[in-house]
């Protein structure tokens, strides 16, 4: 019975989900717009790679990392879940892992090996407390340096069904009208702030996620 503004209760819990936002788009697809591949893990499965002390020095946490690591790493393999040309998944050699619900790249990481994956999990044991309420997702890394791709933020505003949205000017009005698809299939409205991967030859996006409450920054 409260008046809000904004997005209503489900659309932004949806979007806080980084998984649950992939996933509603696998349900209401976009053409030309898609998620890559992820791999929700509990914090707890990650923490107890990091206290697990059995064996001599701590071999076991190493070892249990590693198999996590091989774990992951072979999910991905084959491309499911990948844009068309925009990400090679059949060779994975790095991921990208960032907390489920977090924003403003709080938390996020680029994973080399199992090392640092063991030295990820072990800085969650030791700045979080039990019970761990959060999971992570993990995904292969995507280098958006590389031409034609580049990172992008869209900001959308207006009602639900009916948004219109501002971007860079240098970014094709194809890609700026996938965004605002991309809003109407997550259900925003007011204001809401897409971050994607753009490619600037044709237009694809690549959503990384929607915030239904963005930072009201220049």
């Amino acid at each position: 019975g409260v008046a809000y503004t904004g997005s209503s209760p489900l659309a932004s819990r949806v979007c806080m989900d980084k998984a649950a936002t992939a996933k509603a788009l696998v349900q209401r697809p976009v053409h030309g717009a898609t998620c890559l591949p992820k791999r929700v893990v509990p914090a707890s499965a990650l923490v107890s790679k990091a206290s697990d002390e059995r064996g001599w020095g701590g071999r076991e946490r190493v070892e249990g990392a590693k198999r996590l690591w091989l774990d992951i790493v072979s999910s991905f393999s084959g491309g499911g879940g990948a844009a068309p040309g925009a990400a090679d998944t059949n060779n994975v050699t790095t991921l990208v892992v960032k907390p489920i619900a977090e924003g403003a790249s709080r938390g996020v990481r680029r994973l080399m090996d199992e090392r640092e994956l063991l030295a990820y999990a072990e800085d969650i044991a030791k700045n979080q407390a039990p019970p761990f309420p959060y999971a992570y997702v993990f995904e292969p890394f995507f280098d958006a340096s590389r031409a034609p791709w580049m990172e992008c933020s869209f900001t959308l505003m207006g009602a639900l069904g009916d948004l219109r949205v501002v971007g860079p000017s240098t970014i094709d009005a194809r890609a700026k009208e996938r965004a605002r698809a991309v809003g109407h299939a997550l259900g925003v409205e007011g204001c809401a702030a897409l971050d994607a991967f753009v490619n600037t030859d044709t237009g694809e996006l690549i959503v990384i996620e929607m915030n239904t409450v963005p930072d009201m920054t220049s």
